[in-house]
């Protein structure tokens, strides 16, 4: 699939399956997240793999979002670059 064909079909998902997320096409994802290019090749990021519901409860996950089987979140880290610790982080998710 060509790139301009990749952001013409992008959509925003409102509604997800209960499928649970095969362990191997979840490390497919978190390493295409590693990938992301980050500055001084620093890669300031840490990703997080949430399934519990109560967790995603806990912390604010919207309804829709919750029915997921897993919710991904990334944290900058801003003493390994004080810089771009918030742009390298948002990088590495779109890139997942």
């Amino acid at each position: 699939m060509e790139f301009g064909e990749v952001i013409r079909r992008r959509r925003s998902i409102r509604k997800y399956k209960s499928d649970p997320v095969p362990d191997d096409v979840l490390q497919e994802i978190l390493e295409a997240g590693r990938l992301a290019p980050s500055g001084g090749n620093r890669q300031p990021w840490h990703f997080i793999v949430v399934k519990d519901p109560a967790l995603k409860r806990e912390m604010g996950i919207p309804d829709w979002a919750s029915e997921a089987p897993i919710v991904l979140a990334v944290c900058g880290d801003p003493q390994e670059s004080p810089t771009w610790q918030v742009v390298d982080p948002t990088i590495a998710m779109e890139h997942t």
